[in-house]
Order: C-alpha cells, then sequence, then structure tokens
C-alpha cells in the first residue's frame, strides 16, 4: 500500500518498522493449549468436542487462541484504541488457524456488536475488522449487520459473572433472514467471562440459527 510505503507500519507489539505484528511477538504469545474450554477454562473430555460449561450458555464451543498477555494485550488495545485498521488482517490470520485446527464449519461469519457510544467514539468496531478478514480468507458470507444492540450497555469492566449477565440480557437482536436455518461463526477480539458472546448466541439462536461457534483472538 502507497500509505505503507509512506508511513511504514510498525510492530504493535515491539515497535519493529515493517510489519504490525511481527513473527518475533506472535512466538512470545501464550497459546491457549488445545482441548481447554476458552468459556470456562477448564479442560474439555474430548479436544474439540462440545464441552457443557456448569453455567448454561447458547454456544456450541468457543475457541481462542491466546492469552490475553503481552504482546497479545498490547496488540489487541493497539487495533481498539489506536486506530490501526491494519492490524485486523494481521490478528484475523489466529482465528484462520482456530477455524482450520477445530475444523470449523459455518455458513456465515458475524461480528458482535460494540455498543453505539463506543463504536461513535472509536469511529469502527474492531470486531468488524476482524470478521471481514476471517471470512474473505474463508471465502464464506459476511454478515455484519446480522446482530444489533437494542439497548446500550454499560461497561463490562470490573463486573463479575452475574453482573455481566445481567448487564448484556436482552441487548441483542438477531435478523431472521440474515441466519434462520444457517451455522453461524461469531467473531470477537477478547473472550472475558463469555457473558456478551452467550447473550449474542442467545440472539442468533432465536433468529433461527442452527449452530453458533465463536472464535476470539485472547482469552483474558
Amino acid at each position: 500500500m502507497m500509505l505503507d510505503w509512506l508511513l511504514p507500519p510498525r510492530c504493535a507489539g515491539c515497535g519493529q518498522v515493517g510489519t504490525r505484528w511481527c513473527q518475533q511477538c506472535i512466538e512470545k504469545c501464550v497459546l491457549v493449549g488445545e482441548g481447554v474450554c476458552s468459556l470456562c477454562g477448564k479442560r474439555s473430555q474430548v479436544p474439540g468436542d462440545t464441552h457443557r460449561c456448569a453455567r448454561k450458555n447458547h454456544l456450541h464451543q468457543a475457541y481462542a487462541w491466546g492469552k490475553y498477555q503481552e504482546p497479545l494485550s498490547r496488540a489487541i488495545k493497539r487495533l481498539k484504541y489506536s486506530r490501526d485498521i491494519g492490524l485486523g488482517d494481521a490478528l484475523a490470520q489466529h482465528l484462520l488457524q482456530l477455524v482450520h485446527r477445530n475444523q470449523l464449519e459455518a455458513d456465515v461469519v458475524v461480528p458482535v456488536p460494540l455498543a453505539r457510544k463506543r463504536q461513535q467514539e472509536r469511529g469502527y468496531n474492531q470486531a468488524v475488522l476482524l470478521a471481514r478478514s476471517l471470512a474473505f480468507a474463508l471465502g464464506m458470507e459476511f454478515r455484519p449487520k446480522a446482530v444489533v444492540r437494542v439497548r446500550e450497555t454499560a461497561s463490562q469492566v470490573g463486573l463479575s459473572l452475574e453482573q455481566r449477565q445481567m448487564n448484556v440480557a436482552g441487548a441483542f437482536r438477531a435478523a431472521p433472514a440474515s441466519v434462520a436455518g444457517k451455522a453461524v461463526l461469531l467473531v470477537d477480539d477478547v473472550l472475558t467471562t463469555g457473558a456478551t458472546l452467550d447473550a449474542t448466541a442467545e440472539a442468533l439462536g432465536q433468529a433461527g440459527a442452527t449452530r453458533i461457534d465463536a472464535v476470539v483472538v485472547a482469552r483474558a
């Protein structure tokens, strides 16, 4: 890109010139082990198979690539808060690895919608950037408006699991025309307790989605 030639990108992890996310930083990331449930952190009985947590959830399964530690956490913060839009393509490659590793099949790729106020402040939704790149790489349909927020929610930071669940309960609505009868691959940047993913998945299920799997870049 001409802009990259004029203003060479720097690695979001270490600042190295010439790349947005260098191989050295990728190798420093702490990965989530295979066969570990990303929703509860406990080991699944069968790697890649459905693992039901003690709490009810509407996802078939959720997969996280790495743990939310440096340098991965630094890269995600840069994507979210520093308008490094091109970093979405680089981090989406990790989601692609998750899809292939776990042999996930879906009909459509859907991003978790961002709260309206936060999207207005940032000018974009980082989950949309990740999901668009992933859908293109997989050759799947990209449905950025399949789920919308119908209620503004407070920030989830610092809330307990129960508080997070109450905060996002009923906050999403999915369009049956986009997801009815389809398997959905849900995309977000970070999974903490899974409350937001679960609420989004519930809306997709109510709209007729037959299966909802989720992939995220990091597990907090």
